[in-house]
């Protein structure tokens, strides 16, 4: 083999190394699958998405990719982060209370309580590292209603921006108003 061709294979085994490092510990491309992010994100929208969880604080509203802690479950999700460590989240008549104050949730999809069900209101007291997620559309979301609270072990990734469809390409870091 010439030196040439010995070089072009090290430059490809080095491209190939970087590449996977940087995906899956700087960031990563989500793409949205189902409803249950409506009205933010909508079903084939494509995030850029930081995997560098590390050094990433896990803040509310923050939306995020999560390996579910289903037993068996290979899909990740796209949630927003609802309830931090050492909270109280309590979901009555269809609104949600983080240590008994109602939260602000301007990025709900149209939910109502008259579209629920039965009695529904629960109550999850978060321990250490434990947070809560939901979809933004409550009438179509598998999330820690279902599945319990996370960790940060469970977090894959932050989503920052929306970048495809091209028309819709936006920012979606939502700050709460309180910080």
């Amino acid at each position: 083999m010439s030196k040439e061709s010995i070089s072009l294979i090290k430059s490809i085994v080095i491209a190939v190394i970087l590449g996977l490092l940087i995906r899956n510990y700087v960031f990563n491309i989500a793409s949205v699958n189902g409803a249950s992010m409506e009205n933010t994100l909508h079903h084939k929208d494509l995030l850029f998405c930081l995997s560098y969880k590390k050094f990433q604080e896990v803040e509310r509203d923050s939306i995020v990719v999560i390996k579910p802690p289903i037993p068996g479950e290979k899909r990740k999700f796209i949630k927003r982060v609802i309830g931090l460590p050492g909270e109280t989240v309590t979901i009555k008549d269809g609104q949600v209370y983080i240590d008994g104050k109602l939260l602000d949730e301007p990025y709900v999809k149209d939910f109502t309580p008259a579209h629920l069900n039965g009695d529904i209101d629960d109550e999850f007291v978060l321990g250490d590292g434990e947070y809560f997620v939901m979809g933004d559309n409550r009438l179509n979301s598998e999330d820690s209603r279902a599945f319990g609270p996370i960790t940060k072990k469970n977090i894959y990734s932050f989503a920052v921006y929306r970048f495809f469809p091209f028309k819709s390409a936006t920012s979606i870091v939502y700050k709460d108003k309180e910080n």
